[in-house]
């Protein structure tokens, strides 16, 4: 029993010095260390060229990319506003509206799509404000079988689909 508690220490003592260390390494970007250590085989991932792990691609006039660490969501820019693709997270959300700021796209999100129920997909959308939700019809039926401190981030749809539709959104 007293070497399992001299192991524990031990092996906590390792990852204090480690984390201390990642934070140094990295500048002191609390997330970048926290994820390079949980994932080190995809360091690469996290070294973006923007200091926050995240940046702004455009892929052709109206569709953007946003990749946030090893996340990315889609961004359409219609004559409405924007539609977001996954909000992922609400840390997501917002270094998106930031890169967009910067970018001189203020537009709201008129519509955001949820691909699927996961919550780590669907957390950020009440920080992009979005006029519409848009999601599978089951999703909310897979939300109300998680507690409530799960999904207290997730915004309700305002449309639901089901099967392959043709979605129409500003033109």
């Amino acid at each position: 029993m007293h070497s399992r508690s001299i192991q524990a220490r031990r092996r906590r003592a390792v990852f204090v010095l480690l984390m201390f260390n990642t934070l140094i390494l990295t500048g002191c970007d609390f997330n970048k260390a926290v994820l390079s250590q949980a994932f080190k085989g995809f360091v690469a991932y996290f070294d973006t060229p923007s200091s926050n792990g995240s940046e702004l691609s455009r892929l052709t006039d109206r569709v953007l990319t946003f990749n946030w660490y090893f996340d990315r969501t889609l961004v359409i820019w219609t004559d409405v506003g924007l539609v977001v693709i996954d909000p992922f997270t609400d840390h997501l959300s917002e270094a998106l509206r930031e890169a967009l700021n910067e970018s001189g796209i203020t537009s709201p999100v008129h519509t955001l799509i949820y691909t699927h129920y996961h919550i780590d997909h669907t957390m950020g959308g009440a920080k992009i404000r979005p006029e519409n939700v848009i999601c599978h019809e089951k999703c909310e039926e897979y939300w109300d079988q998680l507690p409530d401190s799960d999904v207290a981030g997730v915004l309700m749809p305002t449309q639901t689909i089901n099967g392959d539709q043709r979605l129409e959104i500003g033109g």
